[in-house]
């Protein structure tokens, strides 16, 4: 499968990616085909003799500290997102 413009146009509809210009339209395109020619080279691969790998039987999970850092402001974090209800982010619905 090769992604085209109409379907780069309509993935970035759906995404909500707003690219600036052509040239950025025509990186994330040939990105998304090279990602998916790197998972067709995977699935052309014979791994019928490979046992799965499950690495949580190897490394045990040890937790890490609980340490409290800078924290940022809450108006500094909102100024960031295109619509705001203060104190929260505003989203669309998704679920109707």
């Amino acid at each position: 499968m090769k992604i085209d413009n109409q379907l780069l146009e309509h993935i970035l509809r759906l995404s909500k990616i707003e690219l600036k210009d052509d040239e950025e339209k025509q990186k994330m395109l040939d990105d998304l085909n090279r990602i998916l020619e790197m998972a067709h080279a995977i699935n052309k691969l014979d791994l019928q003799d490979i046992e799965p790998f499950r690495y949580s039987d190897f490394q045990k999970l040890i937790p890490r500290d609980d340490i409290s850092g800078k924290s940022l402001k809450q108006e500094e974090v909102l100024k960031n997102s295109k619509e705001t209800s203060f104190p929260y982010f505003r989203v669309p619905k998704v679920i109707r």
